[in-house]
């Protein structure tokens, strides 16, 4: 179950302002850890409606974006907080043993955490656009099955194990190289590095 929650506000064509916010329910986790809250905040300048862009005849599109949220993960088993039994036998014996999956009432929502810094340019008519963006992201309580040692009598426990981050850059190019009644050439190039 989700509820989720949008605000956006511009002001003068130049600066707008996003907020988000999500509440989500799971039932593959426990009653103490269902709820999940991931809220997020976003904003742009377009430089290009400032009274000093007014004369100038270069860019067409001059934008300013930056952004930071959260969101979850409940990518798992449902009622995976539960203990499965799941009784098997060993071959060359009439023994069961346990082979489900060890409870763990801990177990709560994975969460990434973003942010990102980007311009977008736009020149001769919109016929070259570059993107550039800068991200920061980290995973905070990765949901990870684990293996359990035999002598508990269950194979796997789901847990919430580490965290995660990853940076970079990432530039994308597009240019409108032939533009005609009959005949169109775009020309894309995206560059990325962690």
């Amino acid at each position: 179950m989700s509820y989720f929650m949008r605000l956006n506000y511009v002001y003068n064509s130049r600066y707008y302002l996003t907020f988000t916010g999500r509440l989500d329910g799971s039932s593959r986790f426990g009653t103490t850890n269902k709820w999940g809250t991931f809220p997020s905040i976003a904003g742009s300048w377009n430089i290009t409606q400032e009274e000093f862009m007014k004369n100038q005849h270069i860019f067409d599109n001059l934008r300013l974006r930056t952004g930071y949220g959260l969101a979850g993960n409940q990518n798992i088993p449902n009622y995976g907080y539960m203990t499965i039994y799941s009784p098997r036998a060993s071959l060359g014996t009439s023994v069961l043993a346990n082979g489900g999956t060890y409870g763990n009432s801990d177990l709560h929502w994975e969460t990434q955490k973003q942010f990102n810094l980007g311009l977008d340019v736009s020149i001769l008519k919109n016929r070259i656009n570059l993107t550039v963006d800068l991200f920061h992201i980290i995973n905070d309580g990765l949901l990870m099955t684990r293996s359990m040692p035999a002598s508990s009598g269950y194979l796997y426990k789901l847990d919430n194990v580490g965290t995660l981050e990853n940076k970079g850059l990432e530039i994308s190019l597009n240019v409108n190289v032939v533009k005609t009644q009959d005949f169109n050439w775009n020309f894309i190039l995206n560059f990325s590095s962690d």
